[in-house]
């Protein structure tokens, strides 16, 4: 861990100190369930991760936008992005 940054790897870490369960274990578990949730966001689908939050495909409608440099409008295209709800669990965490 650096700072306040937490990696991928200090959480299977954390995990594996807790659990008991080895961590190369941990690992392709993690990777199957990562591979899970992007296979559900793809098709659009709601992914509901309890105590955490809730991933939402949003779709976003084709905009104008400005090129910063020149001052030029520059057209923006529709797109899809993944919006993430806080859940009550965690917005509770961060109070404490």
């Amino acid at each position: 861990m650096k700072g306040d940054t937490v990696n991928h790897s200090d959480v299977m870490l954390k995990l594996s100190q807790r659990t008991g369960i080895p961590l190369r274990a941990l690992r392709d578990v993690f990777d199957v369930y990562a591979e899970v949730i992007l296979d559900y966001c793809a098709e659009g689908k709601r992914v509901v991760m309890k105590d955490i939050g809730t991933l939402k495909v949003v779709d976003t409608p084709a905009r104008m936008g400005r090129n910063v440099v020149e001052g030029t409008p520059v057209p923006i295209p529709a797109g899809r992005r993944v919006k993430m709800i806080a859940h009550k669990t965690l917005k509770n965490a961060l109070l404490n």
